[in-house]
């Protein structure tokens, strides 16, 4: 069991930090098995890696490529052939973040065939200061057992309700920038997302001139989901006739991206939770926290009062089965495990059923777990690995703060305690733990990006190939495409009718077929198409899915 919390506590949920896996350094039957073994070159030399399904390749890129004086760093990328050939050419793909993994994303790419098909090469790209590639950006990355603990409890003890937690949080965000702009190179400055569009182009025109085409004319083709969603379409407005086919998946409202103040992200996100309460009441037995309600509106009232009782009351947790010490959740606790549950509502709305089961009998187990509370990290030495798994929680704010360059800052308490009503506002259920996810910690850093790679606002661009995108009816925390889109006229878009953050949270065979037929022909879909998925959420046997979630997660 000890192992498996260990897997837990670095996983942060709560804080919605998560993880892609690195492996051990070694070469295994002539693969590198790590970034580590790969040598790092000028062009686009593949090697065998990561058990030879793969290859890979780290590029030496400038740090500016305006002024190449500055110095250099590497960009890791992988590469998944077609399993259909001919290939029709590369796709990087990017799961969002800032901060995640490109990586770690081609890895798990069986996932992603369901939605790209097989007829692309999956190019997974760890942009700048991200898991495999330089500059590095996390002040922590000396010390990773310590790094995770303080990602997971230390650095984010918050409380949206407690003026004194709130303005203790507000002095931490500044320790933390200072920290940060003290430990690290001034190498931080080019870790933005302009410059990692800009890297894009510059592997989309080596991988054209390996395969003896005209680099100039070699257009990107791309998969963002989040902001990834950013990085795609800052790439459409600084290179609009560079554009092949690209899907925006889980879109960001991009003047509140660069702005900074990431408050239209949670729009949807009092949406998202009563979406539970109404599918839960449907499914009936087959929800935990069903209990013969009148309405949704009934058992979302049974939430909040668990929700008010949890402020009112903390909870002790104490079973010495699941837990090296005692520890205590609350409110905050709760409002992010909702956060993390919303998602993806195929596998995690079930989990927010049990434990809401139990907090309403004054059981704290199941949420003291999920939030990563009473677990012996920083002491189990099966978690002092030498490579544990790449963790974004400090990597993010980097670039994150880069690409808002100061427009947003939030100077003191007073202006803190405002930007977390305005967020609570947007939403009761998200705002309180969405507030301390970003903006704040740009406060202090002390890190800007250089002339040539500011960037500040989108206009309307012509591309030269229709972009598409794609979202959730609700998504909890990018729900922008109809602001985004406005930017990209001759754009296509549709919808999946589900709850969560991208559309992979559900298989959708109408959703797989209309995003394989525009990667395949550049076809968009109909207006106003909604495509269906192809179950529910509590479709499965109460059982069976309770022992498949626990599983998964444990």
């Amino acid at each position: 069991m000890r192992s498996a919390l260990c897997i837990l506590s670095v996983a942060a949920l709560a804080a919605g930090t998560p993880l892609a896996i690195r492996q051990n350094n070694s070469i295994v039957n002539g693969s590198a098995n790590t970034f580590a073994d790969i040598a790092v070159t000028k062009d686009i030399q593949w090697v065998p890696c990561y058990g030879g399904n793969f290859t890979c390749v780290s590029l030496e890129v400038p740090l500016d490529y305006d002024d190449p004086t500055v110095g250099s760093t590497n960009i890791a990328f992988i590469k998944h052939e077609a399993t259909a050939q001919p290939a029709l050419g590369d796709m990087i793909l990017n799961p969002g973040g800032p901060g995640g993994s490109g990586v770690g994303m081609v890895l798990g790419y069986e996932k992603w065939r369901l939605l790209l098909g097989q007829r692309y090469n999956l190019i997974g790209m760890d942009p700048r200061g991200v898991n495999n590639s330089g500059p590095n950006v996390d002040p922590l990355s000396d010390r990773p057992s310590l790094r995770n603990e303080y990602a997971t409890e230390v650095g984010f003890e918050y409380d949206s309700k407690s003026p004194a937690a709130v303005e203790k949080t507000f002095v931490h965000a500044g320790a933390y920038g200072d920290f940060a702009s003290q430990k690290l190179s001034d190498d931080g400055n080019y870790v933005n997302t302009p410059a990692v569009s800009r890297d894009m182009l510059h592997f989309t025109e080596l991988a054209a001139e390996t395969r003896g085409d005209n680099k100039d004319e070699a257009k990107l083709n791309f998969f963002g989901v989040s902001y990834g969603s950013i990085l795609g379409t800052t790439f459409a407005q600084l290179f609009p006739d560079r554009v092949g086919r690209m899907i925006i998946d889980g879109v960001m409202d991009p003047s509140d991206y660069y702005d900074g103040a990431w408050t239209k992200s949670v729009t949807q996100g009092d949406d998202a939770v009563r979406a539970f309460a109404t599918q839960c009441f449907d499914a009936r037995g087959e929800c935990a926290f069903f209990a013969n309600d009148s309405s949704p509106e009934a058992l979302l009232h049974r939430l909040d009062t668990v929700l008010q009782d949890l402020e009112d009351h903390p909870m002790g947790v104490s079973d010495p089965y699941w837990f090296a010490f005692p520890a205590v959740v609350n409110h905050m606790d709760l409002h992010g495990f909702i956060m993390w549950a919303t998602y993806n509502s195929y596998e995690r709305f079930p989990l927010l059923a049990y434990a809401l089961t139990e907090l309403e009998a004054r059981n704290g187990t199941s949420l003291a777990i999920f939030s990563s509370k009473g677990v012996d990290f920083p002491g189990d030495t099966t978690c002092d690995a030498p490579t544990p798994g790449y963790n974004l929680a400090l990597t993010k704010y980097i670039t994150a703060c880069n690409d808002m360059d100061g427009r947003y800052n939030i100077s003191s308490v007073e202006k803190y305690e405002e930007y977390i009503n305005n967020l609570e506002d947007v939403s009761k259920y998200l705002g309180p733990p969405w507030a301390r996810v970003m903006t704040l910690y740009c406060r202090k850093l002390r890190f800007s990006p250089p002339e040539s790679q500011k960037f500040a606002a989108y206009e309307e661009v012509q591309t030269s190939s229709p972009i598409l995108f794609i979202s959730n009816t609700i998504d909890p925390v990018t729900s922008s495409l109809k602001d985004m889109i406005t930017f990209f006229p001759g754009a296509g878009s549709f919808y999946q009718n589900a709850v969560g953050h991208g559309v992979r949270v559900a298989d959708s065979d109408c959703t797989s077929e209309h995003t394989i037929k525009y990667l395949e022909t550049g076809e968009l879909p109909p207006p106003d198409l909604v495509c269906e998925p192809n179950s529910k959420v509590f479709d499965s046997p109460l059982e069976t899915r309770r022992m498949r979630s626990l599983t998964e997660f444990l």
